[in-house]
C-alpha cells in the first residue's frame, strides 16, 4: 500500500486550553523479578527464601526528571507533595559479558542493566520510584535510564494529578526521556470541589447518622449511569461535607441510617403492644401477679431479619434521581448552606423461594432494575439461597425489577484446626455442575415501598447453543492434535449483569462445538486458547448466530429453545491504520486522543470493536489494529471525555471534523495526520 500523503485538518472538537487536574491514574508497571544479590543462588521455583534479604533491582541513567509543585489558583509551593515517576526503562543489548564497567550501562549510556552471573541481562524494565517535595515544592528524580514516563503528584487537600492532562479525569502526557537529559516539570494542582449542608429530618430536627452521597453520571463503559463519587455521614448536627469533588455536575443524595429504621420498628411495636392492651378483655388474675396477654411483635414462620431501611432522598426533596436538581461545582469551589429534607420512603425487603431446589447445588440470586439509570444510584443485592430455597434480598429501592436465579458451584469446606481452632476453610476446586445441573429462573416484581413482596422462582433447564468453529488462515491450528484446550464461551454483553462463570465448551477436532445449560440473556460468542506466533497471530473475525454477527450485535437468548448452526470465524488476515501525528507548528502531537469509529450509525453501540481510541507515541505514532474490514471515520481531538467516543451525538459531531478511510481484509495501511490552525 503506498503511503498516503499527509493530511491538513482540522479536528479539534474540544479544546482545552490548561494542562491541568485530576487524570486517570496509569497503572505503575509490575516490579521487576526479585534477583539474587550478587554471590546469592537463585532459589528454586523463582520463590524468595523468607529468610533473605529481599533484593529490588534499580535500573538507573544519567536523565533526570525535576520541577516543582503549586497550587494552580495561587501559585503557592506546595510541600509535602507525593511526586511519582513510573514508566519503562529502553532496553539495553542482552547476552554481553559483564566487564568491570558493564553494571553502569555499557558505552556509558546508563540503560537498565541486571547483571545475573556475570552476563548482563536487559528488556523492558519498569521504573517506579517516589519522592516528597521540599518547602518550595521542588523535586528530583536523577539517575533514570532512557525511556517513557508519567509524572504523577498527590496531596492532601487537592485533586490528585498527572502531568500534561487536559482536564482532571483525563489521562496525562507521556514523557520521552534519552540518555543524559535534564527536564523540568512545572506541576499545578487544582483543590477539589466542596458541598456541604444539613440533613434535615421529618419533624424538622437536624438528622444525624445519615449517609450523603455526591453522584455523577459517568458513561465510561457505554452507558450513562449514576455512580457515587463521594460519600459523608452526618454530624450531631445533621452537618454533612463531600470534599475532594472533581469539578463536574452531581446529584446529591441522602440515605437515613439504620437507628432511623430501627426506631420506626420500635414505634411499630409499641403500637401494637397498646393497641392489644386496648383492645384485650379482663383476663383472670393470680393473687399477687398482673394480668398478661400475648402480642405478636413479628411474622410467624422464619425470621425476616433486619427491617428493610429507606430509599434515598435527592436534592433538594425528590425521591427518584430523575426529579433531583443537579449541582456544577467548579475547582476549588464549594457550594454550602445544600440542605435536604429527608423523605421516608420505606425501601423493601423482597422474600423469596426456589420452588424446587436441587439438592447439593447452591442456588444464586441477583435482582436488576428494569431503568438502566438506577444501576449505580441504589443498592442492588444479591443473595444465596439457602439449602431450603428461602431468600432474602434487602433494601431494594421502589421499581420495577427483574429477579434472576441460576445454580452456581456449591463450595466445598474442610474443617482445620488454625490456631487452635476449629474452623472452616473452602477447598480449592468447589464441585462442578454436570449439565443437568444447570438451571436457571426468573421472575418480574414491583416494589413500591409499602409492602413486602414474596415471590417463587421456578428453575427449569438451560438451553444448548451448537456450532462450528472455521479458519481463515493460511496455517490453521491443527485441533487434533494434544488436549481440548480451546474453548467456546459466551461473554454477557455490556448491558447484562453476570454472577458466575459462565457457560463454556471445548472446541471438537473437527471444530464442531456443543455449549449446555444456558440460561437467557445477551450473550457475545468468543472463541479462546488458540497459540498466538509473532507470524500468525490468529484472531476471531466474527460469531454468526441465526444471521447476526453477536460481536457487534449480541445475541438475545431467550432460552426458550435449543440453538444450532453457530458459525465463529477466525483470521490470520489483520487489519492495520497506522501513521504520524503532528499539530499545527509540525511538531509531534503525542498529546491528542486519535478516533476511529465506523462511519454506518447501526455500529453506533456501546463497547462497539468498530469503535477505538489511542494515544500517539511521544515520537507521534499512533496504531489502530484489528478493526474489522468497512469504512470509518478518523479524527484527532484536543480532549475526550471516557465513554463519550460511543455517544450517537457526538459522533453526528465527528462525521463533519473527520478523514474517511476504508480498510479492506488484512489491509495495513498509512495514514498521516496533520492538525490544521
Amino acid at each position: 500500500m503506498p503511503r498516503l500523503a499527509p493530511l491538513a485538518l482540522i479536528l479539534t472538537l474540544s479544546a482545552v486550553p490548561v494542562a491541568l487536574g485530576l487524570a486517570e491514574q496509569v497503572p505503575p508497571p509490575p516490579p521487576p523479578p526479585v534477583l539474587p544479590a550478587a554471590g546469592q543462588q537463585p532459589v528454586p521455583g523463582g520463590v524468595r527464601d523468607p529468610n533473605q534479604p529481599q533484593v529490588r533491582q534499580v535500573p538507573v541513567g544519567t536523565a533526570t526528571i525535576s520541577g516543582a509543585v503549586f497550587a494552580a489558583d495561587t501559585g503557592r509551593p506546595l510541600a509535602r507533595a507525593r511526586v511519582s515517576v513510573s514508566g519503562t526503562a529502553n532496553s539495553v543489548d542482552a547476552g554481553r559479558s559483564a566487564g568491570p564497567a558493564s553494571p553502569a550501562g555499557a558505552g556509558g549510556r546508563g540503560g537498565p542493566v541486571t547483571v545475573v552471573n556475570g552476563v548482563v541481562m536487559s528488556g523492558s524494565v519498569g521504573v517506579n520510584r517516589t519522592v516528597m517535595t521540599d518547602t518550595q515544592g521542588q523535586f528530583s528524580f536523577p539517575k533514570l535510564p532512557a525511556g517513557n514516563y508519567t509524572v504523577n503528584v498527590s496531596r492532601d487537600q487537592y485533586l490528585a494529578t498527572t502531568y500534561g492532562q487536559k482536564k482532571p479525569g483525563r489521562p496525562g502526557a507521556i514523557i520521552p526521556l534519552t540518555d543524559g537529559q535534564q527536564l523540568t516539570l512545572k506541576v499545578p494542582m487544582l483543590r477539589g470541589g466542596v458541598i456541604s449542608g444539613q440533613v434535615i429530618g421529618e419533624d424538622g430536627e437536624p438528622l444525624m447518622n445519615a449517609y450523603v452521597r455526591a453522584m455523577r453520571y459517568d458513561t465510561s463503559s457505554g452507558f450513562k449511569r449514576l455512580y457515587e463519587n463521594r460519600g459523608a455521614t452526618s454530624d450531631d448536627r445533621g452537618m454533612y461535607r463531600l470534599f475532594g469533588l472533581q469539578p463536574g455536575e452531581y446529584l446529591i443524595s441522602v440515605t437515613p441510617g439504620n437507628d432511623a429504621s430501627m426506631s420506626e420498628r420500635a414505634m411499630i411495636d409499641a403500637a401494637a403492644i397498646e393497641s392489644a392492651v386496648a383492645a384485650a378483655k379482663a383476663q383472670p388474675t393470680v393473687p399477687g401477679q398482673p394480668p398478661v396477654i400475648s402480642v405478636q411483635l413479628a411474622p410467624p414462620g422464619d425470621n425476616p431479619g433486619p427491617p428493610a431501611g429507606f430509599a434515598p432522598t435527592f436534592y433538594p426533596s425528590a425521591t427518584i434521581a430523575a426529579s433531583a436538581t443537579s449541582l456544577t461545582i467548579g475547582a476549588g469551589e464549594e457550594k454550602s448552606g445544600i440542605d435536604i429534607p429527608v423523605q421516608y420512603v420505606r425501601a423493601s425487603n423482597i422474600q423469596g423461594t426456589i420452588l424446587n431446589p436441587t439438592p447439593g447445588v447452591a442456588v444464586q440470586v441477583y435482582i436488576v432494575a428494569d431503568d438502566p439509570l438506577m444501576t449505580g444510584a441504589t443498592s442492588t443485592p444479591s443473595a444465596r439461597a439457602d439449602p431450603t430455597g428461602k431468600f432474602t434480598l434487602r433494601n431494594v429501592q421502589p421499581g420495577q425489577y427483574t429477579i434472576y436465579a441460576q445454580t452456581m458451584q456449591q463450595p466445598q469446606f474442610a474443617m482445620q484446626v488454625v490456631n487452635g481452632t476449629v474452623v472452616n476453610v473452602p477447598q480449592q476446586q468447589p464441585q462442578r455442575l454436570e449439565d443437568s445441573q444447570r438451571l436457571w429462573g426468573r421472575v418480574q416484581v414491583t416494589v413500591d415501598g409499602q409492602s413486602t413482596p414474596t415471590v417463587g422462582i421456578a428453575m427449569q433447564p438451560g438451553k444448548s447453543l451448537s456450532g462450528r468453529v472455521v479458519f481463515e488462515a493460511q496455517v490453521p491450528p491443527d485441533l487434533t492434535k494434544g488436549r481440548p484446550i480451546v474453548t467456546v464461551s459466551l461473554a454477557p454483553s455490556p448491558q447484562q449483569v453476570q454472577f458466575g462463570p459462565m457457560p463454556q465448551a471445548p472446541i471438537g477436532p473437527d471444530g464442531r462445538f456443543t455449549i449446555q445449560g444456558l440460561g437467557p440473556g445477551r450473550y457475545i460468542l468468543r472463541a479462546s486458547g488458540f497459540s498466538l506466533t509473532a507470524n500468525a497471530p490468529i484472531v476471531q473475525k466474527s460469531a454468526v448466530v441465526n444471521g447476526e454477527d453477536t460481536m457487534d450485535v449480541p445475541l438475545d437468548f431467550t432460552g426458550d429453545q435449543d440453538i444450532a448452526g453457530a458459525t465463529i470465524t477466525m483470521t490470520d488476515q489483520l487489519t492495520e491504520l497506522s501513521g504520524t501525528l503532528t499539530d499545527p507548528g509540525g511538531k509531534l502531537g503525542s498529546e491528542y486522543t486519535i478516533i476511529i469509529a465506523a462511519a454506518d450509525t447501526r455500529f453506533w453501540t456501546p463497547l462497539s470493536r468498530r469503535i477505538q481510541t489511542t494515544r500517539p507515541q511521544p515520537d507521534g505514532r499512533y496504531a489502530l489494529r484489528n478493526l474489522p474490514p468497512g469504512d470509518y471515520m478518523l479524527a484527532a481531538l484536543t480532549d475526550l471525555e471516557p465513554g463519550s467516543q460511543y455517544d450517537p451525538e457526538f459522533l453526528k459531531a465527528l462525521a463533519t471534523a473527520s478523514v474517511r478511510v476504508s480498510l479492506t481484509t488484512g489491509e495495513k495501511r498509512t495514514q498521516d495526520l496533520r492538525v490544521a490552525k
